[in-house]
């Protein structure tokens, strides 16, 4: 429902791809605004249900703030009168993923949020994910005004010398790590140095490059040493050859 339709792997680009203006974003605009309202919609529901309550026990919603429409048509879906919604998009457009930070902060700061109160945020985004919090309000409001008056030079910030990226793994997350993939990726040339991985017979991974004997694959550029010669002179002769001109000679100079 969003995408574009040229620039990627299947559709390089070329003069006719930039003469067809294909490198611009297309939408859908009324399967995206159905798809976002229902999923907002639904996510908030989830989200209200998980918590053991029920749309009118919410005291107020903060919503993306991507579009007044698609707004009113959740609370529409929700049963919900819209002054339960916060709306601060007229102020301020859409504000992509900082939208429920800032209208939430705002909300708090202008007195719609109390302590006790019960809060839903949800929100709609990149890839078609959703997600929603719903959450109890516990935090003094009156905490948020003092902020004012703290200065950015007043803020010092403490590195965190106690930790370092050795320090041992939460053994859920490590598991997650350590199980393998649907896909095995070659990821020596992305991380340099480290070790290569084993495979299941204890030898180390080759990579696609490898024939049958383990050995890798060279091209006729290669010296004696399997090292490829990248010289200026070389890279200019592979050009040079590419275009159906004779390789350069040795010590020939290439003149524009």
């Amino acid at each position: 429902m969003i995408w574009v339709p040229a620039g990627g792997a299947a559709a390089p680009p070329s003069a006719s791809t930039v003469a067809g203006r294909e490198h611009y974003i297309r939408m859908e605009g009324k399967e995206t605004y159905r798809f976002a309202t229902r999923t907002l919609a639904a996510t908030a529901l989830a989200s209200i249900e998980k918590a053991g309550l029920h749309p009118s026990d919410i005291d107020l919603f903060v919503p993306h703030q991507a579009n007044i429409r698609i707004i009113e048509a959740v609370a529409k879906g929700l049963g919900l009168p819209m002054d339960k919604m916060f709306v601060n998009l007229d102020r301020y457009g859409n504000t992509s993923a900082a939208s429920v930070p800032m209208a939430l902060a705002e909300a708090v700061n202008s007195g719609r949020v109390k302590v006790g109160d019960h809060v839903c945020i949800v929100a709609f985004g990149a890839g078609f994910t959703s997600g929603a919090v719903t959450l109890q309000w516990t935090a003094d409001p009156a905490n948020g005004l003092r902020a004012e008056s703290i200065r950015p030079e007043d803020v010092h910030i403490r590195m965190p010398e106690d930790w370092n990226s050795v320090d041992q793994l939460p053994p859920a997350l490590a598991a997650i790590l350590a199980a393998p993939g649907p896909v095995t990726v070659d990821l020596s040339d992305v991380v340099p140095d480290e070790p290569a991985l084993a495979d299941r017979n204890g030898a180390a991974s080759r990579s696609a490059a490898a024939d049958g004997n383990g050995a890798a694959d060279r091209s006729p550029a290669a010296d004696g040493n399997g090292a490829a010669d990248r010289s200026p002179a070389a890279v200019a002769a592979d050009g040079a050859a590419s275009n159906g001109a004779a390789p350069l000679r040795e010590h020939e100079e290439v003149h524009p």
